[in-house]
């Protein structure tokens, strides 16, 4: 088994960036989702509602200042990133509320162009004044502005089953930039993820896997064309195997438990270390 995949989010809902080598740590793979962009009520802002944000990317110059473009059939835009300068504004995602830095410099008004909203979206960072912590089964571990856990790890060999079906259901195959995953695994057996414990990765790093990643409508988002497309994908996913009753599954969630700082690349050894019992 070998890592076919890395992939970070810089900021929650936009874009991926695709990485052959990067540092992982207790809060995910270096730079994940240390941003998102907020509503006026501080309430992170998604592709459920704003499919358009998965064609919006983080990108970055030669001088190395950092800037928020979006390229689409109809259109191309471009904003350069001043330094946070407005403060700090309590922001919630999901359950948890906690301070982040706010982005100024005309950086709200190019959302709202760009996401079509009539308010004003802010771009919040994940600062070191920042806390946010996840409970799972054994403890508990650092999160940025990721839905649920630090790492999200998927399987091709789940994929192509699911593939299969769809094509048996009159529909198109799916990519697995719909589950934006962070690493991709190949040559684990289809659905096996639901039955691992404890997965290493080169020699160095040791992945908890501590709970499925349930699905919504952000998979029914195609990420090249930004809009929903694939109503039916749901339902479908909804007839592979599934470690648990009545929910819609596809990927684990998992902690660091080693190797805090250590650096994982496309074709890094994966090992299963220990398996859950029955």
């Amino acid at each position: 088994m070998r890592v076919s995949g890395l992939y970070t989010y810089p900021i929650k809902a936009f874009k991926g960036l695709n990485h052959q080598s990067i540092q992982c740590g207790e809060m995910g793979l270096d730079g994940d989702r240390q941003m998102m962009v907020v509503d006026p009520d501080g309430k992170f802002m998604s592709q459920r509602k704003y499919p358009i944000m998965s064609g919006c990317a983080v990108q970055y110059t030669d001088s190395g200042a950092m800037q928020l473009s979006y390229k689409g059939a109809d259109r191309e835009q471009c904003h350069t990133l001043p330094a946070p300068d407005e403060g700090v504004q309590e922001v919630t995602v999901w359950k948890d509320r906690l301070n982040a830095q706010v982005w100024g410099g005309g950086t709200s008004d190019f959302l709202r162009a760009l996401i079509n909203v009539s308010f004003n979206p802010r771009l919040v960072r994940f600062s070191r004044e920042s806390r946010r912590r996840v409970k799972f089964n054994s403890g508990d571990s650092p999160v940025g502005f990721a839905d649920a856990y630090p790492f999200l790890v998927a399987n091709t060999g789940s994929l192509e089953v699911l593939n299969e079906l769809m094509l048996k259901e009159g529909l198109n195959p799916v990519q697995m930039d719909r589950f934006r995953p962070n690493i991709v695994i190949d040559g684990l057996n289809p659905f096996d993820e639901f039955k691992i414990d404890h997965l290493q990765i080169g020699s160095d790093v040791v992945l908890k896997f501590v709970k499925p990643c349930t699905r919504c409508t952000v998979v029914t988002v195609n990420q090249q064309t930004h809009k929903a497309d694939c109503s039916e994908l749901l339902k479908v996913l909804q007839k592979l195997p599934a470690p648990e009753k009545g929910g819609v599954f596809f990927g684990q969630n998992a902690v660091l438990l080693k190797g805090d700082g250590a650096m994982i690349k496309v074709g890094s050894e994966v090992c299963v270390n220990s398996w859950l019992k029955d």
